[in-house]
């Protein structure tokens, strides 16, 4: 994916929302470059600044709003930080046990072991590891040790335009979220 085919991509999923002209916007002031990460993939990257992931690999569920690919691994960030937008979408549900962090069994970080219900799937990290995930109705969640349950912090259409407005402000999208009670982010 070059410049060109991100813009297209942006251009052709646009939601019709004002954070997205602007995103748009900043993309055709930037000079992006391919970058290749080992062990992470290839990269459209300018730098700190902004970068973003193809997402192509991904076999993205009929349930899924195109926006989400067209956005895949945005982040205000240089590509080897976690937290890229929808980065931990893998199209496979959450399974217990594995739902504070990618990667992580609960139990062994002392979070609590918790059933999770079917149609959730992980999301998104931020550059600690604390995973966010998504449900089939379209509801970004966060894992509560307290409740010892899955609980719905915003609505990906929400969670989406705030991720697009904390890059465009070069910021990192998840001190939106800090302070959840019960999560990992408190």
């Amino acid at each position: 994916m070059d410049k060109k085919a991100l813009l297209g991509k942006l251009k052709d999923n646009h939601p019709g929302w004002t954070e997205w002209d602007a995103l748009i916007a900043l993309v055709h002031t930037l000079d992006l470059e391919i970058e290749h990460e080992e062990y992470l993939g290839e990269f459209l990257a300018c730098g700190v600044r902004l970068c973003f992931k193809d997402g192509a690999e991904i076999d993205w569920p009929q349930w899924m709003p195109s926006y989400v690919q067209a956005l895949y691994g945005m982040k205000a960030d240089e590509p080897m930080m976690a937290g890229g937008y929808a980065s931990n979408f893998r199209n496979s549900p959450t399974i217990r046990g594995e739902v504070f962090a990618d990667g992580s069994d609960d139990e062994d970080m002392g979070f609590p072991v918790f059933d999770v219900p079917a149609g959730i799937y992980g999301f998104q990290s931020n550059s600690s590891g604390a995973l966010f995930h998504i449900d089939e109705a379209l509801n970004i969640l966060a894992p509560d040790s307290e409740r010892e349950c899955m609980r719905v912090i915003d609505t990906l259409e929400n969670f989406t335009r705030s991720c697009i407005r904390q890059t465009l402000a070069d910021e990192e999208w998840f001190v939106l979220y800090k302070n959840l009670p019960g999560t990992f982010m408190d």
